[in-house]
């Protein structure tokens, strides 16, 4: 067994614990609040009105994967685009879940979350094509931003992304302590150091973002280097680390 797996806390007690983090984080509004120390003015997307931390999606069967792999990106979407009502809904009983702190609603949102993902344009082809389909449709995989909630206009500045880190992400990847650590978009690559900081026997690979503008030929190279960087096959995901 891995020094990380030997460190990990049994699956339910890091469930308990994720949720614990999650309430935590869906009453965060430091970045939005005005003429506090951080000085940010930041408002949320004027649209979709999406005003409140967003978790990501951890597949159920994550902590006992080996290896257990997180991919983290830099923020979520401001829904601009979205033509549905399915942030309405999001935010509806994200706010159930920071006014009541109930777990079955939590496990809720990221059921939703997980349907929804198949709408997030090239997200599934993107990364099943990594050779993570599999990990993906066994719940075997794990998702992070490193800033919890959307902005209006997609801005990230830095002091927001250094304040959630410090007080939401950097506990998340404590908690899901992942082998392999995929960085998603160059935005977060600066964050590699920080990451090994926490994981030190962690692999970290760098790529591009599921929503990136560059064209299939260097998408597929990507893709393909995440494979050869995970040495792997297309049956990766099942090999046990020693």
């Amino acid at each position: 067994m891995s020094s990380l797996s030997a460190e990990m806390n049994t699956p339910t007690k890091s469930k308990i614990e994720f949720k614990e983090l999650c309430h935590k984080a869906v009453k965060c509004r430091k970045c939005f609040e005005k003429n506090n120390e951080l000085s940010l003015d930041l408002e949320p997307p004027k649209k979709s009105n999406f005003n409140i931390a967003q978790p990501r999606w951890i597949g159920s069967n994550y902590w006992m994967a080996r290896p257990r792999v997180l991919i983290m990106m830099l923020n979520p979407g401001s829904g601009d685009s979205r033509k549905d009502d399915a942030d309405v809904k999001a935010v509806e009983k994200l706010r159930v879940f920071r006014n009541s702190g109930n777990g079955k609603k939590l496990d809720e949102i990221l059921k939703d979350q997980k349907a929804d993902m198949g709408f997030w344009g090239n997200f599934f082809q993107f990364y099943g094509g990594m050779g993570l389909q599999t990990s993906i449709d066994k719940e075997r995989i794990a998702f992070a931003n490193f800033a919890w909630c959307a902005t209006d206009g997609n801005k990230y500045p830095s002091k927001m992304l250094k304040y959630c880190f410090e007080n939401h992400t950097k506990k998340l990847v404590e908690l899901l302590m992942p082998h392999v650590v995929i960085l998603s978009g160059s935005p977060t690559h600066k964050f590699e150091p920080e990451i090994l900081k926490i994981l030190p026997k962690s692999k970290i690979i760098q790529t591009l973002h599921y929503a990136h503008r560059e064209s299939k030929d260097v998408e597929r190279k990507a893709q393909d280097s995440v494979k050869k960087q995970l040495g792997q096959g297309s049956g990766w995901q099942n090999k046990r680390q020693s």
